[in-house]
């Protein structure tokens, strides 16, 4: 009998629960009270104005500043070689001499007989002052001794061509002779690159080409050196747009001294333009929709209590997290940006702080 008393009793607490959730919540008997509206909790910032540079961004190949490959320009075997693999050489140093006698012993061979013909034209200056001679017979051996002195000069050239030097300073290459193998003119002996300057060649898309000119600064950035900037500006701007990709061809010029860039390499570079004031805002406050942007603004209804309005804006550049408006709103106007994407237009909202924060 107290078991069935109790069951009594509990099932008599359980009915007066539920008679009091249903009455509380659904205003069902008693007083009844309307529900608040909803009101979603967001944080605000004002749009302002802040520094932004512009940047183009592009992949780029390296190329060294000046770049050969040594070869002979006389047929010859090599007597000596003065450098090796991958050796840093000063301009107008020997590389290279090869075996010059038989050039050597035409020169002199010219030399004595420019000698014997300047000899020649001594003596008749002389009878022509005693009137031995005629001025013609002067004037043609006047006329040999220039071609005489023309072939001296000709061959001493020549004879330069059997010491191959460095035409400027830079890297050797890998050295491809050895000492008494036959060289003839094409025959590449090394290769020599100016790596105190690099240059990048790389192309941008043509509507970039209002903010491209010379001298423009830019950074660059190698995957094998991830923490390291190499800062150079725009040397060459192509005068044509390339029909195929329309984009249009840059070199730059980067400082190099530490060598530690090489020719081939594939970097990425950064142009920056000069700073500008523009409008930035959260990208957590643009609220995407059907390939349209927009932000929710803040406004204050008829009692005072703040509304959600959404706007229609347009983006610019995007820096650290942060994004340009370039139509849409005005600087100063408080955006939602936590919450922006459960908002709806004409909702209205709870700001989470006091105080809205001030554009950075």
């Amino acid at each position: 009998m107290r078991r069935y008393n109790s069951l009594i009793i509990i099932a008599a607490v359980l009915l007066l629960l539920l008679l009091y959730v249903v009455t509380g919540h659904f205003g069902i008997g008693g007083d009844k009270k309307a529900k608040a509206p909803y009101q979603l909790l967001v944080t605000v910032e004002k749009a302002s104005l802040e520094e932004l540079r512009d940047t183009v961004a592009a992949l780029g190949t390296t190329a060294s500043n000046e770049s050969i490959d040594v070869s002979a320009t006389v047929t010859a075997t090599v007597r000596s070689v003065h450098f090796e693999d991958g050796g840093h050489v000063e301009k107008n140093a020997v590389l290279v001499e090869l075996d010059a006698d038989e050039a050597r012993a035409e020169v002199e061979q010219v030399r004595a007989n420019l000698a014997e013909e300047e000899r020649q034209l001594r003596h008749l200056k002389l009878l022509i002052d005693r009137k031995a001679v005629s001025q013609t017979d002067m004037e043609k051996q006047q006329s040999v001794v220039n071609v005489a002195r023309a072939k001296l000069a000709a061959n001493e050239a020549r004879l330069q061509d059997y010491t191959i030097r460095a035409p400027f300073s830079g890297v050797l290459g890998a050295r491809r002779v050895s000492v008494g193998a036959l060289v003839s003119p094409g025959t590449v002996i090394t290769s020599l690159d100016d790596l105190a300057r690099i240059k990048v060649d790389f192309s941008v898309p043509e509507i970039y080409l209002p903010l491209l000119k010379e001298g423009l600064f830019l950074q660059a950035y190698s995957q094998a050196y991830s923490d390291k900037v190499f800062a150079g500006t725009v040397s060459f701007v192509d005068s044509r747009i390339d029909p195929v990709t329309r984009a249009v061809a840059l070199r730059a010029q980067l400082d190099n001294r530490d060598m530690l860039l090489r020719p081939g390499m594939l970097l990425q570079v950064k142009i920056q333009q000069s700073p500008r004031r523009a409008l930035m805002v959260p990208e957590r406050a643009i609220a995407p929709l059907r390939g349209e942007q927009f932000v929710y603004v803040l406004d204050s209804d008829a009692e005072g209590k703040p509304v959600a309005h959404r706007r229609t804006v347009k983006l610019g550049q995007r820096m650290g997290g942060r994004v340009e408006i370039t139509s849409g709103i005005a600087e100063n106007e408080v955006v939602i940006v936590d919450g922006s994407m459960s908002v709806q237009d004409g909702m209205g909202v709870t700001v989470q702080e006091s105080a809205v924060k001030a554009g950075k």
